[in-house]
């Protein structure tokens, strides 16, 4: 917070007349502006209080001003405020910046449940038909075309069983190419970051006992995310301490599912 600006006086203090509380050197005052660059505004690890992991994801993240930001965003009530507020560009700016996952392919899975008793085809565990009007989902709002899979098959489980998912649990191995999507990284944020905050409230979304009951929010997130990526790897919301998985959320190129499909249909034993 070395940039950060007297807001009675306009003298610029650093270091420790830059730490909330600290009188600045010429006039005394404790207020403070902070310019209005996104790295700036909201990088600001040394205002930090605690830090805190959240079981259902594995996610630490710093009680910092970059949390409070974050949190004055979500508070906002409807999808436009949202997205009308400053922290919409701050988040576009950095996620611009987010690393992409490498190399040929990525090995990922697809669990459906099915009614019937024959073995289901490999359309009927991909994306839904372009007939069928999709429902809202926590990264997507009601008619998108997403899809969802999870980097292990204890993440495919834990998502089915959180859904009460009904009919025989089946799953399908993909293999998403790394060379044609890009598919940016969410997991491995620094701590005291505005998009480890910002993704922490989405990551509570509907989930019993921590955040809204709705996705509002984080349906903002899968809609900035969505402008500049093909797809994002985020935690899985259902796990707990030692039980952790990923789910990648694809937004384009659903068309190609057959190709990334591998294999047959199997039974995800329980």
């Amino acid at each position: 917070m070395s940039n950060a600006v007297c807001s009675k006086c306009g003298h610029w203090v650093g270091n420790d007349a830059a730490i909330p509380g600290n009188p600045c050197p010429i006039c005394g005052s404790i207020s403070r502006n902070v310019p209005a660059s996104a790295e700036s505004r909201i990088q600001l690890s040394n205002q930090a209080v605690s830090t805190q992991r959240f079981g259902h994801t594995g996610r630490e993240v710093l009680g910092s001003q970059a949390k409070v930001y974050a949190e004055e965003w979500v508070n906002l009530s409807g999808h436009i405020e949202r997205l009308n507020h400053e922290a919409t560009e701050d988040f576009r700016e950095l996620i611009a910046e987010a690393t992409c996952l490498t190399g040929e392919v990525i090995t990922l899975f697809r669990g459906r449940g099915i009614k019937e008793t024959a073995p289901p085809s490999l359309e009927a565990m991909g994306p839904l038909p372009t007939h069928i009007v999709p429902r809202q989902g926590r990264y997507h709002r009601k008619g998108n075309r997403v899809l969802y899979l999870a980097d292990s098959e204890n993440g495919v489980r834990r998502e089915m069983e959180a859904w009460h998912v009904e009919g025989t649990p089946w799953i399908i191995t993909t293999e998403l190419p790394l060379t044609s999507l890009r598919i940016a990284n969410f997991t491995n944020l620094p701590v005291d970051h505005f998009l480890t905050a910002a993704f922490s409230v989405a990551e509570m979304c509907k989930v019993k006992n921590r955040g809204p009951d709705n996705y509002e929010f984080s349906q903002v997130i899968g809609k900035l995310v969505a402008e500049q990526f093909d797809g994002m790897l985020i935690p899985g919301v259902r796990g707990e301490p030692g039980s952790y998985y990923n789910n990648v959320v694809i937004f384009r190129q659903l068309e190609d599912w057959p190709i990334w499909s591998h294999g047959e249909p199997y039974i995800l034993s329980s």
